[in-house]
């Protein structure tokens, strides 16, 4: 072996060594000769520097996972990578202080002129411990820069380290351990500078143990609208919706404001809005108003929702009336459409909107209820007795035939008796006569007989 060859391949153990030292025996085994080393590319960049080495021999397979193995990771801040290897050859580039890299550069070109009396691995690991003392003094340095400047008055000092990548939970500390500042300072300053109410939020949580109401309070005494809060104390302290809403409600925001923060954060639709609200306790009109400011919604969309939600038509009979000022006939109308019965409906007409039999009669019946349907409800609801509801069937425009028919089949009355009513609605004998001999099937001759009685 030639003294070049010689001078290679001890040189490829030397670096083996330095980067893996314990396979230095199974290395001997493999043979390993450099046959050249080319250097390359060789640049200074902010103190750092940058060399790409091309080796070529056999064996290398082993010196490059050697470097890898040692510089995969930054090492004293020096970095190896490996952009291409097999057996015959492999290209690294080493980046890394100008100690570590000029040693490596070194010891690597010693094996080109065979010359290695100055180069050792001591040389290396010394250039190594040399850059290690070099960058944490300079870290120490950057630190103290930062943190020890006794001139800096607390919002400078705030603004630096901001500048300087420092988190709002970092900076507070800051403040409170250099100038003794309190919550109050802290929190004003943080503002002032520009942080917003998410990482607000996570100060006055880690920093100053705020609980989740606390943080809501501040936050809106410092002006921070309810939507923005709700984000915040959301993301810092891992809240549902039921529970950021609660937290609004307990800090005195509107239903309206409410509705509308949680609607935003987390996107929810009208129905499923108005269900958090009825679970925050929030009464029927104060959920309809919300809904009505937040959502744009229509008074019948709004009573669909409270109907679906659980409300009684009497409550949301109240609603339409004192939330959408809805008169009489349109409430009954959006109550027919909801699919609540007549009855429900006459009842809301009786207790919500103190409409009167004949009122409650009119209003049904411009809805398509039919006379047998509207004296039913009139006899259930109003307590009409049958001659009250034959008289509001003839203010109504029902026919007599009608009147009768109705008497008959809601009243039970006997046709002596509804021929009696009649006559007192002011019907004419020969009218009377023909209306009970079609209401009751009977012969003329027989109803002739029955009007004896009531006509004398």
């Amino acid at each position: 072996m030639n003294r070049k060859i010689l001078s290679l391949y001890l040189s490829a153990i030397l670096i083996l060594n330095m980067a893996y030292g314990p396979v230095y025996a199974f290395v001997q085994t493999k043979k390993i000769a450099v046959s050249s080393v080319n250097a390359r590319n060789f640049t200074i960049e902010k103190g750092q520097k940058s060399v790409t080495l091309i080796l070529k021999g056999s064996g290398l397979d082993q010196i490059a996972s050697a470097m890898i193995t040692r510089y995969r990771r930054p090492v004293h801040n020096t970095l190896v990578k490996l952009s291409s290897q097999n057996e015959s050859s492999c290209t690294l580039k080493v980046t890394g202080p100008s100690e570590v890299t000029l040693a490596l550069l070194k010891l690597m070109l010693a094996s080109r002129s065979g010359d290695r009396t100055e180069i050792s691995l001591d040389a290396v690991r010394d250039a190594e411990r040399a850059a290690e003392t070099r960058y944490r003094t300079q870290q120490e340095q950057k630190e103290e820069q930062v943190q020890r400047q006794p001139e800096l008055s607390p919002e400078d000092f705030a603004r630096q380290m901001k500048a300087a990548g420092k988190s709002a939970v970092e900076i507070a500390r800051a403040l409170v351990d250099r100038y003794r500042q309190t919550a109050t300072q802290v929190m004003s300053l943080l503002k002032r500078i520009g942080f917003k109410a998410r990482e607000l939020a996570s100060v006055l949580k880690e920093v100053f143990g705020y609980t989740v109401s606390q943080t809501a309070q501040w936050l809106k005494q410092s002006g921070f609208t309810a939507e923005i809060i709700a984000d915040a104390i959301k993301i810092i302290f891992s809240l549902g919706v039921l529970d950021v809403a609660r937290v609004l409600k307990e800090v005195f925001f509107s239903v309206a404001e409410v509705a509308r923060a949680i609607k935003i954060v987390f996107n929810l639709e009208a129905e499923a809005v108005a269900r958090i609200l009825r679970q925050l306790q929030y009464t029927a009109h104060e959920i309809a108003n919300a809904l009505k400011e937040v959502f744009s919604l229509s008074a019948s969309d709004i009573a669909r929702i409270l109907k679906n939600i659980g409300y009684t038509a009497e409550t949301i009979a109240s609603v339409l009336k004192n939330v959408f000022a809805q008169s009489a006939s349109q409430a009954a109308g959006i109550l027919k459409d909801l699919g609540y019965s007549v009855v429900t409906v006459a009842s809301v007409l009786k207790s919500v909107f103190t409409q009167t039999a004949s009122q409650a009669a009119g209003i049904l019946k411009n809805l398509g209820y039919t006379a047998t349907t509207i004296a039913s409800v009139l006899k259930s609801v109003f307590a009409q007795s049958a001659s009250s509801t034959a008289s509001i069937l003839k203010q109504l425009g029902y026919s007599i035939l009608t009147i009768a028919n109705v008497l008959k089949s809601v009243f039970y009355q006997s046709a002596l008796a509804v021929a009696k009513i009649l006559k007192d609605l002011g019907y004419s004998y020969n009218t009377v006569l023909n209306t009970i001999v079609s209401a009751f099937a009977m012969t003329i001759a027989e109803v002739t007989s029955l009007l004896a009685q009531v006509f004398n």
